[in-house]
């Protein structure tokens, strides 16, 4: 029996991570909450999925969705974000930023 089987008998129908993904940028635009970057660095940066098929996720989930929007938040992300997140394993602080900023500057260049 496989984990992933496994887990769906006991705990029902899970979320892929894909759109745990899409959730957590509709999250970030709503709240902007630290954790909520910490969320999205760890998914695109860590787990390397798409952030833009992400955004093509959270569109139907939600209107009001846009690249720009994202972009400001993901730009705007300090270290006092960083330093509110509850990390398991905390990345640097610079590498954070930085993964967060070159998230950012590839959706103004789109």
């Amino acid at each position: 029996m496989n984990l992933a089987f496994t887990l769906k008998s006991l705990l029902g129908r899970l979320d892929s991570p894909e759109n745990i993904l899409a959730n957590k940028i509709t999250a970030l635009i709503d709240r902007e909450e630290p954790k909520d970057f910490a969320d999205i660095w760890g998914f695109c940066c860590q787990m390397r999925l798409s952030l833009l098929e992400a955004i093509t996720g959270a569109q139907g989930k939600a209107a009001g969705i846009f690249h720009a929007d994202l972009a400001r938040l993901l730009l705007s992300a300090t270290h006092d974000d960083w330093a509110s997140v509850r990390w398991i394993a905390a990345p640097p602080v610079e590498q954070f930023l930085s993964d967060l900023q070159r998230l950012g500057e590839m959706l103004i260049l789109l």
